[in-house]
C-alpha cells in the first residue's frame, strides 16, 4: 500500500487555458484549477500534483535543462507555476515544495519564459500586465531589474501578451502586443535594459497610393519615426499586409498611413524560427508569415487549406526543420521544409542563376491527424509537443482527457512530392496513441471501500468509489490516483454510494424535481465492478416517491436501510435482497441513523432516569407510540421464523425530528425497540450520527457536536460556530476515535475521547469549497472539491501533496530526476567511460549502497538497449547514447558536434559509426562549406526581394553578403541597377567601379596600401561595413575579421571568416580562438560554448582546458579518451587533470576504477 497525501486532477478551469509544458525528461506540466498536475506520459499515470494557494493556474513552464549537469548543477525537476492574482511559485517537483515565491504587488502576469542561458537557470522573465517586464531571480525570490517599456505621445498604454527570446542571441527579445511588436536588443542576466526598443507595426494594402509610402530613415527610436516597406510574393500576403511600421510616435503625417495598420488581436502568436537565424513566425488563424529581420521582409508563408480548421498553435522543431501545426478542431498538422530541385542545383552551381530560385522558404503538409469530436461543453485547452524527440504530441481538453498522438520519424522524410490538397485527402495520418480519462464535472458523492483489517491486508487497495452528476459512477485507486473503472449507470445525477463488499457497490440517484412536485423517480443500481455487471435493486417500486436520503448498511453487510426524505424507511435484508418491513407513514420523520457493531446497553440508562425524563417520554406523540407498537408487532409475527433465529442480531440507533433517540435490534426479519431516550432540548435539529465502540457521535444545524457516552452515561456538547453540520465520520481502525466533521464551509478533525479538535480546513481561507468527504484509512482523509478534484490530505489538514520519495513509483525507464543528484550524475559518467559490460562495472563500486541502486537503475534497461551498449566500443558513440538515454540536451548537442569534428580532423575509427550531420540551428559552428551553402541561400533570397521591392535595407545586406561570399560581380551588379533617383546612386556607382577594379588588380601592393589606409579610416569613424568591404576586395579578410571583434561586432567576423578564410588555416583558428576566449572571459550565459568554438575549429586540446577550468572534469575526461581513440592526442594534456580527476574517483568511493584508470588511460 502507498496511500499518501495527493491531489487527484479534474476538469480544468477557463483560465488554464494553454498553462502546460513538456519538459526533455518526457513529463508534462499543466494547470488543473488551481494545482499544478506532472504526468508522465509513458505510464500514463500522475507523478505528482502540487498546489498552495486556490487561484486558476495560467503558466507553467519547466527550468530549460540546456546546460552541463555535474555534481553542483545536478538533474533536478524546478517549475515555475504562476496563477491569477500574479502569485509566482518556484517548485522541486520531486520535493513537491516551494524554492521560492515572489510577485509584483497586484499586477496580472501576461507571459513568462526562462532566461536562456548555459547554466543551471535561475533567472525568470516576466511581463507584468500592462507593459512591465521584470527579470527574477528565482533563487531569492528578488528583481534583477524592472522596466516599464512606456511609449512616447501613445493614446492608450500598450499592453503586452507574449514574450519570446531569440534562441541564437540571447540579448533579442520580442514583445507581441495587441498593436504592433516591440524588439528589444539589450536584454542581460547583469545589466538593466536601456528601455529603448524598436516598435513595428503592420499596415495592411487595402490603399496602394505610393504617395502614401514614407522614405526609409535610420534615426533614434526616443527622437523619430522610421518606415519601411514590405512585400510578399504570396499573393494573399499581398491583399493583407504591405509595409511594416517601425516607431513610437503618432505624429500628423503618420495619421493617413496608420490608419491603415492592421490590428494584432488576430494574431494567435509569434516564435522565432528555431532552426535559421534572423527568422520569426507570426501565426494568424489561417497563415503563418516568415519574417526575415534583417531585411523587415515576408520571405515564405504557410496557408491553411480551405478545409481545416483555422490555426490554434504550432511548435517549431528543433531537430529538423518542420512545424507541427494544432489546429482549432483538435487536428494535427505536420509540415516539412521543402526545398525545390532547381534551388538545390542553383546552389551547388559556380554560376548560380536567380531565375532558377525559388523565392520563400516552402513548407509542405507531410502528415495530419483526423479530428475528433468535442462533447457537449467540452472545448480544448492546452496543446503541447515533447521537446524529447519531438514526435510525441499531447493535447488537454476542458473536461480533464489528456490524449496523446505519436509521429513515426520515418514517416517525417517522407517525400514531399505527395498530392496533398487538403487534410482530407492524404493518406499519411497520425493514429491517437492514447487517452487518460479524467472523472466527469462535480459536484461529487464519494464512499471509501471497507477499511483494512488483518484479515485483508494483504489484498487490500484503497478504492474510492465517486458518484457524479452525470449519472457516471468512476472507481479509483487511491495509490496512485488512476482509474480503475467509470460506468455508466444512471440516467440522473448519482446522490451517493455505499460498498456492499471490496467488489460490489450500491449506488441511487434521481433527477431534481420540477413544477413544485416533491416525488421523484428513484434509481438503484448493485454493481460488480470487477465485471462492470449491474443490477437494478428495488425494481418492485414502479413510481413517483420521496427522495431517497441516504443509504445505511449494516456492518455485517447483512442488512439495508434506506432513509427518505418525507417518507419512514425501509428495511432490506441483503442475503436475500428482499423487504423485511417498510414502515408507514404514520411513523415519525427519521433525521439521524446509524448502526451499531456493539451490544449497547442503552435500556439500563433509561430505566434510570429521573421522573421528569419519564415523564416526556409517556408524552410522545401519537407517531411515535405506533412506531413501538409496529416494532412490538413486527416481533411477535416473525418469532417463528426458522431462517431468522440463526441470522445474527444487530443494532441500530436514529433520531427523529422531535429529537428523540431510538434504539432497535435487527435479528433475522425481526425488529424490536430496545430503548427511547427522551430529547435534549438544548440542542437543534441533528443532521447526522455515528456510533462506535461506547460513544455516540451527533451534529445540528447549529454547529454544535455532542458527545455521548453510552457507558459512563455522560453527554458533552462542543460548539464550533461553525455552519451546520453536514457529515459525521469515525476514522477506522480500532481504539481510533478521530471524527471527521464535514461544515458547508469546511472539514473539521476532532479526537472524541479527548475532546479536542485536531485541525481545521475553512473555505474560502484554507480551502476549496468540499462537497463531500469520507477516511481513507486511520490517518488520512479525502475530500470530493467544488473544483473537481479529490484531495487526500495528512491529519494536519495543512498539505495535499507529498514528496515522490514516499511514493512507490514503477519506473519502466530511467529518469535521472529521480534519483539522488550525486547518484545520477555518478551513474552517467561511469556509463559513458566503462567499456566492458554492465556486470563489470557492478562489481568495481565498492559503496554497497550505491552497488543497490545501480543494480535498480540497470535493471530497467531492456535489452536492446544492454546490447546496444556492450556493443559499443568507441568513446563517442557511448557519450551520445547516454546522452540520449538521460534526455541530456546539452550533452546531446556537445557530443553530436563532437563527433561531426572528430570525423573531420581525426583519422578514421573502425569502432564508431558514421558522421553525423549537423542542422542549420548549429549556425555559426557549422564547418565553413556548410555554413556557405546556407549564407547564399540566404542572400540571394534577399537579392530577389530587393529586385522586387527595391530597399536600401536590403541591398545594403546584399552586398556586404555577396563581397563575404566573393561574388563581387553580383555585388557590382547591385550597386550599377541603383536607382538614378536615389541618394546613394553616385556613392553606388563609384563603390561599383572600386571594387571591380580591386578584383582585376589585386596584387598591386601601392593601390591596396591606400585602399587598407581608407579602410582602416572608414573604420575608425564607425562605417564599419564600408570599411570591410574595401578590406575583403584586397583579401585582407583576417584583418577585417580583428577589426569587426575590436568593435564588438563577433557575429559578423565569424561569418565573415568562415566565408572568406580557409578552414584550416593560421588565421581562421586564431579568429575563431579570440572568439571562444572571449566567450570564457565575458560571456554571462554560455561560458562553456567557448569549448564547443574550439572544437569546431579542430582545437580538441584547448577545447579540454578550457572544460577542465571551467569545473567540467568528466566531460574533460571523456573528451580526451576519444581524442586518443581518434588519433587526436598531441600529448600536452596537463597532469593536473588527470590528477583532479583520479581525486574524483576516489572522493566517490570508485578506488578500482580510479586504480584503473591510472594504469591504463593516463599511461
Amino acid at each position: 500500500m502507498n496511500l499518501v497525501s495527493r491531489i487527484i486532477p479534474g476538469a480544468l478551469n477557463n483560465a488554464n487555458k494553454d498553462a502546460i509544458d513538456w519538459n526533455h525528461q518526457g513529463l508534462i506540466a499543466y494547470g488543473c484549477q488551481s494545482s499544478i498536475v506532472v504526468l508522465d506520459p509513458q505510464s500514463f499515470r500522475i507523478l505528482q500534483c502540487m498546489e498552495k494557494y486556490h487561484e486558476p493556474i495560467i503558466k507553467v513552464k519547466w527550468a530549460p535543462d540546456s546546460f552541463y549537469h555535474n555534481i553542483d548543477d545536478a538533474y533536478n525537476l524546478k517549475l515555475a507555476s504562476a496563477d491569477s492574482t500574479g502569485n509566482i511559485l518556484i517548485w522541486d517537483v520531486y520535493k513537491s515544495s516551494i524554492q521560492s515565491e515572489f510577485r509584483d504587488g497586484t499586477k496580472p502576469i501576461s507571459d513568462m519564459i526562462w532566461y536562456s542561458t548555459d547554466t543551471n537557470p535561475q533567472l525568470l522573465l516576466v511581463i507584468h500586465s500592462p507593459n512591465i517586464v521584470i527579470l527574477w531571480n528565482t533563487q531569492t525570490g528578488t528583481k534583477i531589474w524592472r522596466v516599464a517599456y512606456d511609449q512616447e505621445r501613445q493614446r492608450e498604454t500598450e499592453s503586452f501578451l507574449q514574450i519570446i527570446q531569440d534562441p541564437f542571441n540571447h540579448q533579442r527579445t520580442i514583445l507581441l502586443g495587441q498593436s504592433s511588436l516591440t524588439f528589444i536588443e539589450d536584454f542581460s542576466p547583469v545589466n538593466t535594459p536601456s528601455g529603448q526598443s524598436r516598435r513595428f507595426y503592420i499596415s495592411n494594402t487595402n490603399n496602394n497610393n505610393n504617395t502614401n509610402k514614407p522614405n526609409v530613415s535610420s534615426q533614434n527610436y526616443k527622437r523619430s519615426t522610421s518606415v519601411n516597406s514590405i512585400s510578399s510574393t504570396s499573393s494573399q500576403l499581398t491583399t493583407r499586409l504591405k509595409a511594416i511600421i517601425e516607431g513610437s510616435e503618432h505624429t500628423k503625417q503618420d495619421d493617413q498611413l496608420l490608419s491603415t495598420v492592421v490590428s494584432l488581436n488576430d494574431c494567435i502568436q509569434i516564435l522565432f524560427h528555431p532552426i535559421h537565424r534572423h527568422l520569426i513566425l507570426i501565426v494568424y488563424p489561417r497563415e503563418i508569415l516568415i519574417f526575415d529581420l534583417q531585411i523587415l521582409q515576408t520571405v515564405g508563408t504557410i496557408l491553411c487549406e480551405k478545409n481545416s480548421a483555422a490555426f490554434y498553435k504550432i511548435y517549431g522543431c528543433c531537430r529538423r526543420d518542420a512545424f507541427i501545426c494544432f489546429h482549432e478542431s483538435g487536428t494535427i498538422s505536420v509540415r516539412n521544409r521543402r526545398l525545390e530541385n532547381s534551388t538545390i542545383q542553383a546552389l551547388q552551381s559556380p554560376n548560380t542563376s536567380l531565375t532558377e530560385f525559388v523565392i520563400d522558404l516552402t513548407y509542405d503538409l507531410v502528415y495530419y491527424s483526423d479530428p475528433f469530436r468535442l462533447v457537449k461543453n467540452t472545448r480544448i485547452c492546452s496543446f503541447c509537443v515533447s521537446p524529447k524527440d519531438e514526435t510525441a504530441i499531447s493535447v488537454i481538453l476542458t473536461d480533464g482527457k489528456v490524449l496523446f498522438w505519436n509521429i513515426d520519424q520515418k514517416d517525417l522524410s517522407i517525400s514531399p512530392d505527395i498530392d496533398v490538397n487538403n487534410e482530407g485527402n492524404n493518406g499519411n495520418r497520425i493514429p491517437l496513441g492514447g487517452v487518460m480519462f479524467a472523472p466527469p464535472p462535480a459536484p461529487y458523492t464519494i464512499s471509501m471501500c471497507p477499511s483494512m483489517t488483518a484479515k485483508n491486508w494483504k489484498d487490500w487497495t484503497p478504492l474510492l468509489a465517486l458518484g457524479c452528476t452525470n449519472g457516471d459512477i468512476v472507481i479509483f485507486d487511491l495509490n496512485d490516483g488512476s482509474i480503475q473503472r467509470q460506468l455508466a449507470v444512471h440516467s440522473s445525477p448519482v446522490r451517493g454510494v455505499v460498498w456492499l463488499s471490496p467488489q460490489t457497490i450500491l449506488s441511487w440517484g434521481y433527477q431534481n424535481p420540477g413544477d413544485g412536485r416533491t416525488a421523484v423517480r428513484n434509481e438503484i443500481f448493485m454493481i460488480h465492478i470487477p465485471s462492470g455487471r449491474q443490477e437494478p435493486f428495488r425494481t418492485e417500486i414502479n413510481h413517483d416517491e420521496s427522495p431517497i436520503e441516504s443509504f445505511k448498511v449494516s456492518h455485517t453487510k447483512n442488512y439495508l436501510i434506506i432513509l427518505f426524505r418525507d417518507q419512514p424507511f425501509e428495511l432490506w435484508d441483503l442475503k436475500s435482497f428482499t423487504l423485511i418491513r417498510r414502515l408507514p407513514k404514520k411513523c415519525p420523520k427519521i433525521l439521524a441513523l446509524d448502526w451499531s457493531p456493539n451490544v449497547l446497553v442503552m435500556k439500563k440508562s433509561l430505566g434510570e432516569m429521573n421522573s421528569s425524563a419519564a415523564a416526556k417520554l409517556n408524552s410522545s406523540t401519537e407517531s411515535e407510540q405506533d412506531l413501538h407498537r409496529i416494532a412490538n408487532t413486527e416481533a411477535e409475527t416473525s418469532s417463528n421464523n426458522d431462517h431468522d433465529k440463526k441470522s445474527s442480531r444487530e443494532n441500530f440507533i436514529f433520531t427523529d425530528e422531535y429529537n428523540l433517540l431510538y434504539h432497535f435490534y435487527v435479528e433475522g426479519r425481526t425488529i424490536k425497540e430496545v430503548a427511547t431516550v427522551p430529547p435534549d432540548h438544548s440542542s437543534s435539529a441533528a443532521t447526522d450520527l455515528v456510533l462506535k465502540g461506547d460513544y455516540l457521535l451527533s451534529g445540528d444545524v447549529d454547529g454544535i457536536l455532542q458527545v455521548f457516552n453510552i457507558k459512563l452515561k455522560q453527554s458533552k456538547s462542543f460548539n464550533t460556530k461553525r455552519s451546520p453540520i453536514r457529515k459525521l465520520r469515525f476514522a477506522p481502525g480500532k481504539g481510533n476515535f478521530r471524527a471527521f466533521v464535514l461544515f458547508n464551509d469546511g472539514v473539521d478533525i476532532w479526537d472524541i475521547r479527548d475532546r479536542d479538535r485536531i485541525s481545521t480546513l475553512k473555505y474560502p481561507r484554507d480551502t476549496i469549497q468540499v462537497t463531500d468527504g469520507d477516511w481513507t484509512s486511520s490517518d488520512k482523509i479525502v475530500l470530493a472539491c467544488s473544483d473537481h478534484c479529490i484531495r487526500i490530505y495528512e491529519m494536519n489538514l495543512v498539505d495535499s501533496s507529498s514528496s515522490l520519495e514516499f511514493q512507490t513509483i514503477e519506473q519502466k525507464t530511467l529518469i535521472p530526476y529521480m534519483m539522488p543528484a550525486r547518484n545520477g550524475n555518478l551513474l552517467k559518467h561511469l556509463l559513458c567511460t566503462n567499456n566492458g559490460p554492465l556486470s563489470e562495472l557492478i562489481k568495481k563500486c565498492e559503496d554497497t549502497n550505491f552497488n543497490g541502486i545501480l543494480e535498480k537503475e540497470l535493471s530497467k534497461f531492456n535489452q536492446e538497449f544492454k546490447d546496444s551498449l556492450a556493443n559499443t566500443k568507441s568513446t563517442i558513440d557511448r557519450c551520445l547514447l547516454i546522452a540520449n538515454l538521460f534526455n541530456d540536451p546539452w550533452e546531446q548537442r556537445f557530443w553530436r558536434l563532437t563527433k561531426y569534428y572528430l570525423n573531420e580532423y581525426g583519422s578514421s575509427n573502425a569502432n564508431s559509426t558514421d558522421s553525423l550531420s549537423l542542422l542549420p540551428s548549429y549556425d555559426l559552428l557549422l564547418d565553413s562549406k556548410t555554413f556557405e551553402q546556407l549564407q547564399l541561400e540566404r542572400t540571394i533570397r534577399r537579392d530577389i526581394k530587393c529586385t522586387s521591392t527595391p530597399s536600401s535595407t536590403i541591398l545594403s545586406h546584399c552586398i556586404d553578403s555577396y563581397i563575404a561570399l566573393k561574388q563581387n560581380d553580383r555585388a557590382v551588379q547591385l550597386l550599377l541597377d541603383t536607382d538614378p533617383n536615389d541618394e546613394t546612386y553616385a556613392l553606388n556607382c563609384i563603390k561599383a567601379c572600386l571594387i571591380s577594379t580591386m578584383q582585376k588588380q589585386t596584387n598591386e601592393t601601392s593601390k591596396n596600401t591606400v585602399t587598407k589606409l581608407v579602410a582602416t579610416n572608414l573604420i575608425a569613424n564607425g562605417k564599419i561595413n564600408e570599411g570591410v568591404q574595401l578590406l575583403c576586395t584586397i583579401d585582407l579578410s583576417a584583418e577585417a575579421c580583428r577589426y569587426l571583434q575590436d568593435y564588438n561586432q563577433w557575429e559578423y567576423s565569424i561569418c565573415l571568416a568562415k566565408l572568406r578564410l580557409k578552414p584550416n588555416s593560421t588565421e581562421y583558428i586564431d579568429i575563431l580562438k579570440r572568439w571562444s576566449e572571449h566567450i570564457r572571459l565575458y560571456s554571462q550565459t554560455s561560458k562553456l560554448n567557448s569549448a564547443l568554438v574550439l572544437i569546431s575549429c579542430g582545437q580538441f586540446r584547448r577545447a579540454i582546458e578550457v572544460l577542465h577550468s571551467q569545473g567540467a572534469t568528466e566531460l574533460a575526461i571523456r573528451l580526451f579518451e576519444c581524442c586518443k581513440q581518434f588519433g587526436i592526442d598531441d600529448g600536452t594534456i596537463g597532469q593536473k587533470l588527470f590528477d583532479d580527476y583520479i581525486d574524483l574517483m576516489q572522493s566517490f568511493g570508485f578506488m578500482s576504477i580510479a586504480n584503473d584508470y591510472r594504469t591504463t588511460v593516463v599511461v
